[in-house]
This record gives structure tokens, sequence and C-alpha cells, in this order.
């Protein structure tokens, strides 16, 4: 036994575990698959060998169960953003939003922003499917102009057949974002917050009727200053300033749109990338990057939900996968399934996904037998350990009280 005397100077009798049963110890102590401060706690009321701290916190780091349905922490990465765009409709990004049953049956709003100026136009939509949105998009294309490129996310109203023919047949070459990934649009997710807002307010007495205030949410977005280039959406993209009109129209400057407009959009240019990196070294302040390797196996963050099955029950992670190829150094990681490698390909950001830790194995150490021996061996003491004190280099004396 390993004697083991607590603070309090209670005793407790522990069993010493050698080497060929620490496993079934440990499994003993982390059945109720608590963390590690809790399960030392528990084998160091049954339990002792030497450097047992140290084997608890491998094995339960290794817990299988215990990855798979705890939180744990994900790889840490700093924020990135994408080249900013140097021309009106040189970039764009398409999203839905999901409102309620309005004005004519409409619900889907289908949002198109232009990077460059922030000019945003709204579409009203019954549906989402890949059909209405590709008709939609169409309208923009024919009144608005073809961008250059497209960023979308993996919702089937973008990767269907038709909408994929429409970008092809304009010559628009089209991004997907990650799957479960909305940070890769965020852009357009950021204005759709500040939309909602404004259709709330300006459809408040009949909140049925938000379709009938589209083209005025799109209007006032469009006039206001935009925070980060530091102009109008309207005048960064049609270089000129939309009529002034406050109850009776405004004069305008004769030849104002002609005047100063290459170092307007100069200033356009310049003012968007120093307030985004602004914005980016505030977000990434404290923040760094986490990796791993070609090779290493990782867990999946679950986004599904089983039916029938409560989301709060179900496994927080997945896998194990295998890491097949880094993409954009370590933004995201294309993985697949070590037990069927051919198959089940798949993409998934850093913050998706977190370290696998494999189980912890003990190796059994062969016991030589004793030697016959007439003489009769002294039997060991037990192993006392003394308890610690709580402050060993700070021992304060007692107070005496003060006699005169």
């Amino acid at each position: 036994y390993y004697i083991r005397v607590k603070l309090d100077g209670s005793i407790h009798y522990c069993l010493v575990v050698p080497n060929s049963l620490k496993k079934a110890a440990l499994e003993t102590a982390h059945a109720d698959h608590f963390g590690q401060k809790k399960t030392i706690q528990k084998v160091e009321e049954i339990f002792y060998w030497a450097g047992y701290r140290g084997d608890v916190v491998k094995f339960v780091k290794g817990c299988k169960s215990c990855q798979e349905y705890k939180e744990g922490r994900h790889l840490r990465r700093r924020w990135q953003v994408l080249p900013p765009a140097e021309k009106p409709l040189d970039r764009v990004s398409v999203d839905l939003t999901d409102l309620i049953n309005g004005y004519q049956g409409y619900r889907y709003v289908l949002t198109v922003m232009c990077h460059y100026s922030r000019f945003v136009v709204f579409y009203p939509l019954r549906n989402k499917t890949s059909e209405t949105v590709s008709r939609n998009m169409r309208k923009y294309f024919l009144m608005i102009g073809v961008p250059r490129q497209m960023i979308a996310d993996r919702g089937t109203e973008f990767t269907g057949f038709e909408f994929q023919q429409l970008c092809i047949n304009f010559g628009v070459k089209i991004n997907h974002t990650l799957p479960f990934h909305p940070q890769g649009n965020s852009i357009t997710e950021r204005m759709h917050r500040t939309f909602k807002t404004t259709i709330a307010v300006m459809s408040e007495q009949s909140p049925l009727s938000w379709p009938k205030y589209l083209d005025d949410a799109a209007h006032a977005l469009n006039t206001a200053v935009h925070a980060t280039t530091g102009a109008q959406p309207y005048f960064a993209f049609f270089s000129r300033h939309m009529r002034r009109y406050v109850g009776v129209p405004l004069p305008s400057i004769e030849n104002e749109e002609r005047e100063g407009l290459s170092e307007a959009h100069n200033i356009i240019r310049e003012t968007s990338k120093r307030l985004s990196k602004k914005i980016l070294d505030i977000a990434n302040r404290g923040r760094y990057d986490e990796n791993v390797n070609v090779g290493d196996l990782v867990w999946v963050l679950n986004e599904y939900q089983i039916p029938g099955t409560a989301r709060k029950l179900n496994k927080k992670w997945t896998g194990p996968y295998r890491v097949e190829h880094v993409i954009r150094e370590g933004a995201a990681y294309k993985l697949s399934n070590p037990f069927e490698p051919e198959r089940n390909h798949l993409s998934r950001a850093a913050e998706k996904i977190k370290r696998f830790y494999p189980e912890t194995e003990f190796q059994e150490v062969v016991e030589r037998e004793p030697e016959e021996d007439t003489e009769d061996e002294p039997i060991p003491e037990p192993i006392v350990e003394e308890p610690a004190l709580r402050y060993p280099k700070r021992v304060r004396k007692p107070k005496v009280p003060y006699s005169p």
C-alpha cells in the first residue's frame, strides 16, 4: 500500500498500481469522463504510481469520447481579407436572407453588393430555387453590368445547374465560400444586419409589407457615406452624384461629375485599404496562427443534426479525418476519410477543426521471477507521504497578544 497523509491529518491507503494495470486504473478513474483535474483527484483517492499526474493528462487528452462530445479548442487563426477591388464590378458578392412571408408571397431577399463601391441591389423572391435566383441575377447583369468575379456560398441556389450555366454564359468567375463559414462573405453578411434594421423601421406600421420598401432601403444605403470607402456607394459606382432632392430639387454644379474623378477614385481606394488594414489589425490583436500538417488526423465540427435527436446531445465533433492539402497557408484544409481515402473529400476552415490525440498506450514491463532464497527477506515498510505545506517558503508566525 501507499499511505497518503492529507493536509487535514487524515490517512488514506492507496493501491500501488503496477505498469501492467495502469490503463485499467485510469479507465476506472475516468469512467465519468471528467476533466484532467477531477480525474487526478480520483486517482489520488484510490491509486498510486510514480508519474501518475502526467499519465492522467495524456490519458484524458487522448480519450475518444471526450474529444467527440466536448467542445475543445479549435485551431486559432488570424483573420484574413480578400485583396481590395480596383474598380466597380471588379468583384461582387451575392447572398440570400430569409424574412417572413410578406406582400404577394415574397419571403426571401437576394442581395448583390459591389465590393469596390459597396453599391447594393435587392430583389424580392418567393422561393430560393436556382432558377429563380438565376432569373433575377440575369436582370442585374443586363441592367447594372456584368461583374468580373462573384462570391457566393455553397447553397443549392448558387451551386445549381441554372446558376452555374448563367455565369458561364456571361463569363463570370464564381468563387464559393467554404461550407458553414459565413465569414468568407463577411461584407454581405455585415450589410444584412444594417439592412434588416432599416427595413424593420420602414415597415414598422405594416411588417408584412416589407417588399414595398426594398427600393427605399437600397436608396438609403446607397446614398449614405460608407465608413470603409469614405464616399457614397452611388458616387463610387456611377462616378457621379445622385440628384439631390429634399422636398424641392437642389441646384447642381455644372460638370461636377467630370472634374477630379480620377483623384476621387484614388482617394476611395486608399481610404478603403487604410481602414481595412486598421480593422484587420484590431481584429487580430492577440491572435496567432496554429497549423496542422499534411497527414495529421483532425476532428471536424459537426454541423449536421440527426433527425429525431436533440442537437445538444449529438456529437460535437466527427472524424477523425486526415489532412490531404493545406489551403491559403493554413486558413483552410482539404480533408479525407482515412478509411476511405478515395471518397468523402471535404474542405473546412481552420476554425472548424481541432487536433486529434491518439489513445495512450502503456508498454508492459516483463518482470523477472525472483531467485529462490532460503533467507527470510525483511518486509518493506509502507511509503508515507508527508502533507505538503500550502506556503512552504512563507510560514507566518502566530500573532502574540500584546501585553503591557
